[in-house]
């Protein structure tokens, strides 16, 4: 007895047009809920001595000096950021710079 071959291409199709959106949706994570995940994991960064800040700053990109900014400060500017995070984008766009790179019309 001979087996006829199926043409299995439409019925994957068929299968990943369905089951593709769900299972994205299902697997990707949220922003808010990446940003909880990233924070849960997070290590702070050690505190560098400010004589050795600017090397710290130009080998790792990023550099942790304490007490320059008071815990007052530090609130402020966390719910100064929190808010812009969370506002709509501005209505007006910024015509003073070229959209997608650092150059600005001065």
């Amino acid at each position: 007895c001979r087996r006829q071959r199926m043409d299995l291409a439409p019925f994957a199709r068929l299968l990943i047009g369905l089951l593709l959106p769900t299972i994205t949706a299902i697997a990707a994570p949220s922003a808010i809920s990446r940003e909880a995940h990233l924070a849960s994991i997070a290590q702070p960064l050690p505190p560098t001595p400010l004589n050795e800040a600017a090397a710290v700053l130009m080998r790792d990109g990023v550099v942790r000096i304490s007490d320059v900014v008071s815990p007052e400060q530090c609130a402020a500017l966390k719910a100064h950021i929190l808010e812009l995070r969370d506002s709509p984008p501005s209505a007006v766009p910024d015509l003073d710079c070229v959209v997608g790179t650092r150059l600005r019309f001065t």
